[in-house]
């Protein structure tokens, strides 16, 4: 399944719109502490990394995991996962080896009404489970977003859908 990486966040977006992603790097971080690959791999793909990507690998956060829609309860552990920068596009390129999806969990995010509850923070909850505020805080560092204000600035409505593992972590 090709899963498309952005190498920018999108333009109007609060805090985070037009600004550099570094997913590359995190998932390349992420591939050097414990995704593996054989060495032909290796060599095929680290060559498409950009000049900035090979600087940050070695200080960047690994991105262990990503969020993704699953209206159709489609992902599940042991999919080969195709990780691609401009899918669909004559620039689109790997970014990854295939790597096998580890394991899923359901994620469910939930905005609340500043009329009503003033500025209280999203409910985030993981397999019907609400995430403490220090565990929100890893799984937006573990999803590659420098802090947890720039997740939310992305995730800044409600929504559902899948953590898909890349390693053994889970939530």
């Amino acid at each position: 399944m090709i899963l498309d990486f952005p190498t920018h966040f999108p333009e109007g977006l609060e805090r985070v719109g037009g600004k550099p992603t570094y997913f590359i790097a995190a998932l390349w971080r992420a591939v050097l502490h414990g995704i593996t690959m054989n060495a032909d791999q290796f060599i095929q793909i680290s060559v498409t990394l950009s000049d900035q990507d090979k600087r940050l690998i070695n200080t960047i956060a690994p991105k262990i995991h990503t969020l993704r829609k699953d209206e159709e309860n489609i992902w599940h552990a042991g999919m080969i996962i195709e990780a691609v920068t401009n899918a669909g596009t004559p620039q689109e390129r790997p970014i990854l080896p295939e790597v096998p999806c580890i394991s899923t969990q359901k994620l469910q995010i939930c905005h609340y009404s500043k009329e009503m509850y003033g500025n209280r923070a999203p409910d985030i909850q993981v397999d019907d489970i609400r995430m403490t505020p220090q565990a929100v805080e890893q799984m937006a560092l573990n999803d590659g977003f420098e802090c947890v204000e720039d997740f939310f600035a992305y995730f800044n409505k409600d929504w559902k859908g899948k953590i898909i593992h890349l390693t053994d972590f889970r939530y």
